[in-house]
């Protein structure tokens, strides 16, 4: 009876589980779904299991017994009517005509010894399922033309997870030990974008991504590069000719206003530092508070107080780590923002984001300056084509402005990797038709100006070397001569500031000039 009952849920068991996998591999090559072709095998599979099992494995009630017994025996409902007497019973003795047909029935029970007929099997209704089931096993072997959107729907997922990696490992560099509050919120706002990304779409990554770079772009200042110019020059006159003794621009502001307060000064002393601070703050266009500071020490030091001058003097000190701090603000948004953007890139075109985001990320997160000074005395100022009028005299780095070295003036736009170093390539290899022009970006780092000469122990040495990234694509790469106008008068702008080294500014408008001619460079 069992067996009999196990066959007969197999039946429409097979059939439902079959129809089920027939669904999904239709379903599966008419639209994009996961790729469960094998789950639905085994959930199929255990579901026919665990009903035979219950079929097999459920206790059969006596009067369904006695119901198979007489139709299989053609018993006319004896073995029936008997379990049902004695059911109706109960715990009483059954008597009379009652008691007469269960003990028939039970003698007639006693003497079968096997049923007439085997199990009785529903051969039609398995053979349909079983049909079924093949063609869902053939049509599930078939290839799929879902297959490979559903790749490379994975490989997208793969690359979003991937740019939320690099956003994670870009904050992690901007967190670093001690980092300022700007630093730290930029941090975060890559960090919540990556969190952002881990279940979003290729689309919504994309639409994340360029929320995030935007966002990131209107905290830029638009005049970091004049602040930051303003801060190199006055790095470079004081080197030209000290204030006082020190190897930064803060410490010759502290011994300038020390000597002021301890009344080492003389008069005729103090008269010319008050002409000299006159003429280092009316230079400093891009600082307006610093050089009223300046200004203020000078006026103090004309009129012979020497403690206002001193007073004066150390807020000078003061308003120069606060532009630098201000800077380096700037400095992480704009880190931020490259990684962004960097990433949004690698999302939309892996080939451009590989490039520009390695040249361009790599150069950003260096230094907008870095890549400007062409190393010693050269000093063209063109980070991998682009400077805009940099300053001659630069370390190789090219990180004048940003590491407080003023070697090179900056141009405003800043390079996309290390110094170009003349003769590092051969003349046939570069591009000379092309710059780089990503969006404007404010880097720099430390907490003081150092002077020429005086090299900061803190500072690692950057390789040389071009670094334009691997990609062949890049997008930020236009004619030189659509850009050429804007450099040349933000050059122009930036030379004629009365910081910056008059010997210097005839080089650079001669080279604009060769840059603007028939011939090109």
């Amino acid at each position: 009876m069992r067996l009999n009952r196990v066959l007969a849920a197999a039946a429409p068991a097979v059939l439902a589980v079959a129809l089920a996998g027939l669904v999904w591999a239709l379903a599966s090559r008419a639209v994009l779904l996961p790729d469960f072709d094998r789950g639905v095998l085994a959930v199929g599979v255990g579901g026919l299991l665990v009903v035979l099992g219950a079929a097999a494995a459920v206790r059969i009630p006596d009067r369904w017994a006695a119901w198979a017994a007489d139709r299989w025996l053609d018993s006319r409902d004896a073995y029936a009517t008997a379990v049902e007497l004695s059911e109706e019973a109960g715990g009483a003795g059954l008597a009379g005509l009652a008691a007469r047909h269960v003990h028939a029935a039970e003698e007639s029970a006693a003497g079968v010894r096997r049923l007439p007929h085997g199990p009785r099997v529903p051969a039609r209704r398995l053979a349909i399922g079983g049909i079924v089931a093949l063609a869902a096993l053939t049509l599930a072997a078939l290839p799929n033309p879902q297959d490979t959107a559903r790749a490379d729907a994975a490989a997208q997922r793969a690359r979003v997870q991937e740019q939320a990696e690099a956003l994670r490992e870009a904050a992690d560099e901007l967190r670093e030990p001690g980092a300022s509050p700007q630093r730290v919120a930029a941090a975060q706002e890559l960090e919540r974008v990556a969190e952002e990304l881990e279940d979003a779409s290729s689309e919504e990554a994309l639409a994340a991504l360029e929320q995030a770079r935007a966002e990131l772009a209107r905290q830029l200042d638009t005049d970091t590069a004049a602040q930051r110019t303003a801060l190199s020059g006055l790095a470079q006159e004081l080197s030209r000719e000290p204030l006082a003794g020190g190897a930064s621009v803060r410490e010759q502001l502290e011994a300038a206003a020390g000597a002021f307060g301890a009344g080492e000064v003389s008069p005729e002393q103090a008269q010319a530092l008050a002409d000299r601070l006159s003429e280092l703050s009316e230079a400093l266009a891009g600082q307006p508070e610093l050089a009223a500071s300046l200004a203020q020490a000078g006026a103090a030091a004309a009129a012979g107080d020497p403690a206002a001058a001193a007073a004066a003097l150390s807020q000078a000190s003061s308003d120069v780590g606060a532009a630098l701090s201000s800077l380096d603000g700037q400095a992480a948004v704009g880190a931020a923002e490259a990684a962004a953007a960097a990433a949004a890139d690698e999302l939309r075109d892996p080939g451009q984001g590989q490039g520009q985001g390695q040249g361009q990320g790599q150069g950003q997160g260096q230094g907008q300056g870095q890549g400007q000074g062409q190393g010693q005395g050269q000093g063209q100022g063109q980070g991998q084509g682009q400077g805009q009028g940099g300053g001659g005299g630069g370390n190789p780095s090219g990180q004048a402005s940003v590491n407080d070295t003023p070697g090179s003036q900056p141009g405003g736009q800043g390079g996309t990797g290390g110094a170009s170093g003349q003769g590092n390539q051969a003349e046939s290899a570069l591009d000379l038709q092309t710059v780089y022009e990503p969006p404007q970006r404010a880097q720099t780092s430390g907490d003081d100006l150092r002077l020429s000469g005086q090299p900061d122990p803190d500072e690692a040495e950057l390789p040389g070397g071009t670094a334009q990234g691997d990609g062949l694509r890049n997008d930020a790469l236009v004619p030189y001569r659509d850009v050429l106008p804007a450099y040349a008068e933000q050059a122009t702008r930036t030379i004629e500031q009365g910081g910056y080294p008059a010997r210097l500014r005839g080089t650079v408008r001669n080279y604009f000039d060769a840059l603007a001619a028939p011939g090109g460079p």
